[in-house]
């Protein structure tokens, strides 16, 4: 009999693979979707929001770990969104921490939701010296890899914090 877990996993295998709908022509390519991809990427570059990227190495047929439908393509990560690491301005230096520009942290994520509101703001001049002026627009998605070992950190401590 198979688990919950095993169930979900294989549901998410049938889908990378594209086993789990019917490929139906009318719906796309993934070479279509790339192109539209890149096209509003270089609109983006043009605009300023989006710095160029470095063109990345094409993938190998070693590196493909799987099948899937012609119709698809597989691409680099980097080559379908912009990302980019973020990073925080010294807190020593005092006149960086202002509030004139909401600064998001890991203590305003929360776990599958949207971030609406900040703890913490910086100086226009940290936006400028720090950051290059570029800001990440409504609807970006943020990930922390942090926020993942504060989550498990949360769950490991629980007990303590309930009184179990």
């Amino acid at each position: 009999m198979m688990t919950a877990e095993q169930l979900k996993a294989s549901i998410l295998q049938l889908a990378m693979e594209g086993k789990l709908v019917e490929q139906r022509p009318e719906e796309g390519t993934g070479e279509g979707l790339f192109h539209q991809i890149q096209a509003e990427k270089s609109k983006l570059v043009k605009e300023g929001k989006i710095k160029k990227q470095k063109p990345l190495r094409a993938i190998d047929e070693d590196e493909k770990p799987f099948d899937i439908p012609e119709s698809w393509r597989w691409v680099r990560f980097g080559e379908i969104v912009s990302f980019r690491m973020g990073k925080t301005p010294p807190r020593e230096d005092l006149s960086f921490w202002k509030r004139d520009i909401p600064w998001v942290s890991i203590a305003d994520m929360i776990d599958g939701g949207v971030v609406v509101k900040t703890k913490e703001g910086i100086s226009q001049g940290a936006f400028e010296k720090k950051f290059g002026s570029l800001i990440s627009p409504k609807g970006t998605l943020i990930m922390s890899f942090k926020l993942s070992v504060r989550s498990v950190y949360k769950e490991l401590h629980a007990d303590r914090e309930t009184g179990c």
